[in-house]
């Protein structure tokens, strides 16, 4: 029996970028991942475009699932993913693919062989390739050195949306995670490691900031630096 693994898109507002990516994603895991009974889940942030209705279409597909939230925040949107799935690993990323694709078969090998409990995508690897501004790249680098230092947590990459999850960190570590927005992914790390009984892997990707010049970003930087700063002080 194939082993189940679900594949979280959290979206909001992305008519422009959600059929073309997701059908390259779906035809990925169908030449790479046959070996998994795999499912794309598509959760809808509550969106105000022509998100769902494509969100719709797409789910008749075979292979692609959609869910839709009500309540606003990434943090909820994977909550409701997470619990709402049957997955034995459940991995999420951006909708925008700016991590490369070939990194999930070595993701998914750290759950299967190597028996970790997270597997985080890092863009601060020595190994990892990334292409972004040098205003954003800087201030992400140092933001991440300083909530490292204040949590006292040796993960390179809090911040990455490329990531998986077993089902025991679903049960026993996201139940726990205030956080509904974009912070969940530190408070999630955070939380984890503290406990130290669960094992999680950094591997390095190949990440581009934007490979969708048509779709802006829905992380506006100063903002959200500010917001996870106070989030920070909350956890530390």
């Amino acid at each position: 029996m194939k082993q189940k693994i679900d594949i979280i898109l959290p979206v909001y507002n992305e008519e422009k970028v959600l059929r073309h990516n997701t059908l390259i994603l779906l035809d990925f895991l169908k030449n790479n991942l046959s070996a998994y009974d795999f499912q794309i889940v598509i959760t809808d942030n509550n969106s105000k475009d022509n998100t769902k209705k494509i969100g719709l279409e797409l789910a008749n597909i075979d292979g692609i699932g959609y869910i839709f939230t009500h309540q606003q925040g990434r943090g909820v949107a994977l909550k409701k993913a997470f619990y709402g799935s049957r997955a034995e690993f459940c991995f999420y990323m951006d909708i925008d693919l700016a991590t490369d694709l070939s990194a999930l078969p070595n993701m998914i090998d750290m759950f299967v062989q190597e028996k970790y409990d997270i597997v985080v995508g890092s863009r601060f690897l020595p190994e990892s390739k990334i292409e972004r501004s040098l205003l954003r790249e800087v201030l992400s680098r140092g933001y991440m050195q300083w909530a490292k230092f204040q949590l006292k947590i040796n993960i390179s990459d809090l911040q990455c949306g490329f990531k998986g999850i077993n089902r025991r960190i679903i049960n026993e570590v996201v139940p726990r995670v205030q956080d509904n927005n974009w912070f969940f992914d530190t408070e999630l790390l955070t939380l984890a490691s503290r406990d130290k009984k669960y094992k999680i892997k950094e591997i390095p990707i190949k990440w581009i900031e934007q490979r969708n010049y048509s779709r802006k970003s829905k992380v506006k930087l100063l903002k959200t630096i500010v917001e996870y700063i106070k989030s920070v002080n909350r956890i530390k």
